[in-house]
């Protein structure tokens, strides 16, 4: 693609710099958080899957709002850990999450666990000049920051809160399901809360550098339907489920090089020696949609 007009060069260059400034910050490191395992809870009147994924989303959501990383969205974590069959054990440890990490295309992966959670009733709860029973909840969570590169593990996180409070009791709580407003305003929900934020706060993004990648292009020959043809395979070092960056080059006169333009998320679906068929996972913008000619970085 090529643009001579002055004006259209400008606007190129303004809707570049507006709406593709964040997916372009390939200086901040990009993370998955893997799903939270369980430790020592010693409360059993949740399920422990359902606490699990709550404090897992709790994290990622948290983390999204913090400077100076970027986090990979939590169904495709999901997803290749399904299509591998990582969680076949229960447990996912440095060397496994390494691997998925490389094929999801992070810098690092953050693997937590609830080292501890308790639930119990509480008396002797003062509220003016009363004294009254409620719950007291209690959660540590611990965390391992792995380079996917090395599977090193690179950075220790903890996080914890203890909570009382007195608006409803044991078997209330025990009815109430994790995602609602009843439940946030508990004490198991407020010291979730305050668990997971202490544990995100923890998190230091300035000693999370991406590490220097051997990256991989290639050039997209063919489109075949919801399918692109690349001319790279497993003889650049190519893996099924794979996921790539898909980028547009403009050339705008004046300029010696193309303006690279990141316009989504590819993953590979089968690899030959020479060339790979890969799928779309996103498009940053639904109206550029894949051609010839594009690039993809791996």
């Amino acid at each position: 693609m090529k643009i001579n007009n002055p004006k259209v060069i400008l606007m190129t260059i303004l809707f570049f710099t507006i709406f593709f400034s964040v997916p372009v910050l390939a200086d901040d490191p990009l993370v998955a958080v893997l799903p939270f395992q369980e430790g020592d809870l010693l409360w059993k009147g949740f399920r422990a899957d359902e606490i699990l994924n709550g404090i897992t989303q709790h994290v990622t959501d948290k983390l999204v709002k913090k400077d100076k990383i970027r986090v990979i969205e939590r169904n495709r974590i999901a997803e290749i850990i399904k299509e591998q069959d990582f969680g076949q054990s229960g447990r996912i440890d440095p060397a496994t999450a390494a691997e998925i990490g490389r094929i999801l295309g992070v810098d690092y992966l953050i693997m937590g666990t609830v080292t501890h959670m308790d639930v119990k009733e509480e008396g002797g709860i003062r509220i003016g000049p009363l004294s009254i029973t409620g719950l007291k909840a209690t959660i540590v969570l611990s965390g391992r920051v792995v380079d996917s590169t090395t599977g090193e593990i690179v950075d220790s996180i903890r996080g914890e809160a203890d909570v009382t409070d007195a608006s409803i009791s044991l078997s209330q709580l025990k009815e109430i399901s994790f995602g609602t407003k009843a439940f946030a305003d508990s004490a198991l929900g407020k010291c979730i809360d305050q668990a997971t934020s202490n544990f995100v706060d923890n998190i230091n993004p300035d000693r999370l550098k991406p590490a220097e990648k051997d990256r991989k292009e290639g050039v997209v020959l063919k489109i075949l339907g919801d399918r692109l043809i690349i001319n790279i395979g497993a003889n650049k070092g190519l893996q099924r489920n794979q996921v790539g960056e898909l980028i547009r080059l403009i050339e705008i006169t004046g300029l010696s090089e193309p303006v690279r333009l990141p316009i989504g998320r590819v993953k590979i679906f089968s690899v030959d020696n020479e060339a790979a068929i890969l799928e779309v996972v996103e498009l940053y913008d639904r109206s550029e949609i894949p051609q010839d000619g594009d690039v993809v970085l791996f």
